[in-house]
């Protein structure tokens, strides 16, 4: 829409994406819910999560003058207009440039609205504050409407302010009579109304007089238009249309027609000349009803950044192990079980929940680990998949699907970038595409087998009444038999490979659990053998040919099979508004192989944000280090499009954020040991990439830590580990935190559990939720290290240099570092010095003339015409962070900046 801020969440769907008919017969929310509106992106002049009519938006227009910006500050909750602008004015620019705001904003309500969004809670038993329902529009002044459909009877109900309970109005009796129309107060009891008739009905509150009513609406409501997100882009760029978030109050939308002549939800329309174009869609619904909305597209000479991922900072989730919102979908899988503590345990609702969490930390987007359905002995990471088109079941609710999280991440401004697995499937093959020659589990027996609990009668799925989860429609009739008889495995069964009758004790295992890789057919799988570490790792034949193991199979990803399978996934995804992609294990795949997929996905979304973790062999630099491993296998030749391993130059950017696994390897040598020692020759190899600026950081990556045992977590003392933030949140890149480093959780534990006997509460995989219980939260958020990162969030969001400019003048002493962070040729320019264990007086020369001021401590020198030096003093374990025309101090000190 025109003047509407974006707040689209990157939400890929690993797998998750699919047709809406699938959404139906599954019971998956739908863009446009019925009986309630929708939560959409925020829309200038009215609060984020709300739904607008044609008017409301029309009035918006005709103002052509955009609200300030309101600053959502960290914490549950949202400031209030006047608290925001407050916040505003602390902020400064230079001469030209606009003031740095964060890269999410929130508009302000319209009207003369104190609040930010209203509900009217309880109607139908939903008192959830994070659902659509009832979900309140503040059409002109200080009232606000909401539509529902209301079954007959009584009904007990609320009005909420900014979504927390913080602030509410209700009765001023215990027990009100039942009534159409009253007066509420502020912290009362439940409202109640007696509704006469099924049907549709308004609930109207007023915030002023706090006079409440409902009546009922005329039947043929007319349908919400939403053209989705106004967009700048370059000239010759294949523009995506998105009309999902369209509905119809009390019906079905019918069709979608859009003015320059497409028809559909999501068309796509090539703009090759330069100019400012209105489109107008026009929704019909299912009773001939229409409705209207617009989007500019304005196409310019150059390609714009719509959405650029180095303004974001990514907090990484595993699911499974986060916040666990329903224990209803709680499951162990076969390997590893530890009593009372469920291998999937996390779920969507819980994440739901915690969102807030995580937006307090400061954080911009959250990559979710793979959450297609998954099939395996230990597969509640995600990267068994077996269904790429499925959210897996383990993570769902009523009431909190993959599609819930969707929106409720867009509401709090949350981009969402999704992992996908590209390289390889389960062991079970993919479901509807190809089966996987195997016996059922349950049939299993294992000489001196003992089946732990929750396992019953035998390693078959407990949760299945058959014991058998292999569902594929691929399999053959005997093996679909048994998924509807026979939960004992008691048989008889005849093997078709031997001819051997079980059940059998001490029977083959691997014609249960393992893989005969002749039977596997060549257009899905590469049928090279298994992957070893010491012959294989280093060659690009074994590591992006060969099998990760016998659960993870090798997909032939040069197959357009293959190719076709995982691009309709994705591109369903996009369907879903995904903002981003993590291409897990993206090192196993051929890089122009990758391209080729990504080419595709983009053409769907020319602004799709693409990540991969490439883990690095050896140095991470290929035939560029003495090492001469191949360059094939190295960060940089992902961000790369040339074709000479051993000229980077040879081809431009490609595109492709690789994590930038040569930093975490040199900080073994620099921050673990509590010094920035050899920092200053790694930045100085930074031309290798496409472009550094675009590398992602962190002192972890999903399965890599920065100890000489890669495989654990950080095991020093937290000033080291704030060393390392601060130098990820000041020097290029983006930085990206897994889950629990803000409070060091599981130090020193294994990423993953890979040694013989030790469960995951033993390693990195731990649950976390304890930390995020509602009595724990407080302890929680006072860590030192969760107050470090808040704060190097928080002055990253206000400094386009920091996010996004180049990394210049940099010189290292092992005890100190310095660097200057310039964007656009000194638009924003940042000069950065850093200090480990010691104070530090830091000298830092070739800088422009203007007023500096540091961000920490709030301090402001003047760079004459006639210097070109700025010196200061940096206390130990701190940083000077000196924004040209900067705003001073931002934030509050704590243990490390100071």
């Amino acid at each position: 829409m025109m003047q509407r801020a974006q707040r689209w969440v990157l939400l890929m769907v690993l797998g998750l994406t699919f047709p809406l008919a699938v959404w139906a017969a599954e019971g998956w929310a739908r863009p446009a819910p019925q009986g309630g509106r929708s939560l959409r992106p925020a829309q200038a002049g009215f609060p984020a999560g709300v739904a607008l009519s044609p008017a409301q938006r029309n009035r918006s227009r005709a103002a052509r003058n955009p609200p300030a910006t309101a600053v959502r500050p960290a914490g549950p909750g949202n400031a209030s207009p006047r608290d925001a602008a407050a916040v505003r004015a602390t902020a400064t620019a230079a001469e030209g440039l606009p003031v740095p705001t964060p890269p999410v904003a929130i508009p302000l309500p319209q009207g003369e609205s104190g609040f930010t969004s209203m509900k009217a809670v309880g109607f139908g038993g939903d008192w959830d504050l994070n659902t659509a329902t009832g979900l309140m529009e503040n059409p002109e002044g200080t009232r606000w409407e909401t539509f529902l459909t209301l079954s007959a009877g009584r009904h007990e109900f609320r009005i909420v302010a900014n979504r927390s309970w913080g602030i509410w109005w209700g009765a001023a009796t215990d027990n009100p009579a039942a009534a159409l129309e009253g007066n509420a107060v502020l912290k009362g009891g439940n409202l109640v109304a007696e509704i006469p008739v099924t049907g549709h009905w308004r609930v109207t509150f007023e915030e002023k007089t706090r006079a409440w009513a409902i009546d009922q609406a005329e039947g043929g409501l007319a349908p919400v238009a939403n053209a989705g997100s106004d967009m700048t882009v370059g000239a010759g760029t294949l523009v995506q249309f998105n009309g999902t978030l369209s509905y119809d109050p009390d019906g079905e939308i019918a069709s979608y027609a859009w003015s320059n002549g497409l028809t559909g939800p999501t068309p796509t329309r090539l703009y090759d000349e330069a100019g400012v174009y209105d489109v107008v869609l026009t929704v019909t619904d299912d009773d001939g009803n229409t409705g209207q909305d617009t989007v500019r597209v304005t196409v310019t000479g150059d390609v714009a950044h719509l959405g650029d991922l180095r303004r974001e900072t990514i907090y990484h989730v595993l699911v499974s192990r986060f916040f666990n919102g329903d224990t209803t979908n709680d499951f162990f899988c076969r390997e590893r079980i530890k009593a009372g503590d469920p291998h999937w345990r996390g779920d969507f609702a819980g994440l739901i929940q915690r969102l807030d969490y995580i937006q307090a930390l400061g954080f911009t987007a959250i990559c979710l680990s793979p959450v297609a359905e998954n099939r395996g002995a230990l597969d509640y990471d995600g990267t068994h998949p077996y269904d790429w088109m499925t959210a897996d079941p383990r993570l769902e609710t009523n009431g909190s699907r993959y599609a819930d999280l969707v929106r409720a991440a867009h509401e709090r401004g949350l981009k969402v970038i999704q992992a996908i697995v590209v390289n390889h499937s389960s062991n079970y093959g993919i479901r509807n595409q190809v089966w996987i020659d195997r016996l059922p589990h349950k049939f299993w027996r294992g000489a001196g087998m003992t089946v732990t609990a929750p396992y019953v009668f035998n390693w078959g799925n407990y949760t299945r009444p058959f014991r058998e989860d292999n569902d594929n429609p691929k399999a053959p009739e005997w093996f679909q038999d048994f998924l509807h008889r026979d939960p004992w495995g008691a048989g008889p069964l005849t093997d078709p490979r031997t001819g051997t009758v079980l059940p059998l004790t001490g029977y083959r295992s691997d014609r249960f659990f393992g893989t005969d890789e002749g039977t596997l057919p060549d257009g899905w799988y590469h049928r090279n053998g298994w992957l070893t570490a010491a012959a294989d790792a280093s060659t690009t034949a074994g590591l992006q040919g060969k099998h990760l193991g016998t659960d993870s199979l090798d997909l032939a990803t040069q197959n357009w099979t293959v190719k076709r399978y995982l691009n309709a996934a994705v591109r369903h995804a996009i369907d879903l508004g995904i903002d981003g992609v993590w291409l897990d294990f993206a090192g196993h795949v051929d890089r122009d192989e990758l391209r080729t997929m990504i080419g595709d996905w983009l053409e769907k979304k020319p602004q799709l944000y693409i990540l991969a973790d490439v883990e690095a062999r050896g140095s991470g630099y290929g035939l560029l280090a003495t090492d001469r491993l191949p360059s094939e296998l190295a960060p940089w030749w992902y961000s790369r499009t040339g074709t000479d391993p051993k000229n980077p130059d040879a081809g431009g950017f490609s595109g492709i954020a690789v994590v930038d696994y040569p930093l975490l390897r040199s900080f073994t040598g620099s921050v673990v040991a509590g010094a920035f020692a050899g920092l200053e020759n790694l930045f100085v190899n930074d031309w290798v990439y496409g472009d550094p600026t675009f590398l992602v950081t962190g002192l972890h990556a999903p399965r890599f830590g920065p100890e000489a045992d890669r495989r654990r977590r950080f095991a020093g003392e937290d000033w080291r580990a704030a060393l390392a933030y601060t130098l990820v949140w000041t020097a290029r890149g983006i930085p990206c935190l897994q889950q629990g480093e803000e409070i060091a959780f599981m130090k020193g534990a294994p990423l993953f559990p890979a040694a013989a006997g030790i469960t995951l509460d033993q390693t990195a995989h731990a649950y976390f939720g304890p930390h995020l219980e509602a009595a724990a939260l407080a302890t929680t958020k006072a860590h030192p290290l969760w107050q470090h990162i808040r704060r190097l969030n928080l002055i990253r969001s206000r400094s386009p240099a920091l996010q996004m400019g180049l990394q210049t003048n940099g010189r290292e002493w092992g005890s100190g570092m310095s660097f200057v962070r310039n964007w656009e040729n000194g638009r924003d320019l940042v000069v950065v010095g850093l200090a480990a264990f010691a104070d530090q007086e830091i000298t830092v020369e070739r800088i422009p003339s203007g007023v500096y001021a540091d961000a920490v401590t709030g301090q402001t020198q003047v760079v004459a015409s006639t210097s070109t030096s700025l010196t200061f003093t940096v206390k130990g374990n701190s940083a000077g962070i000196w924004i040209r025309n900067g705003p001073g101090k931002i934030g509050t000190d704590g243990s490390f900046l100071r």
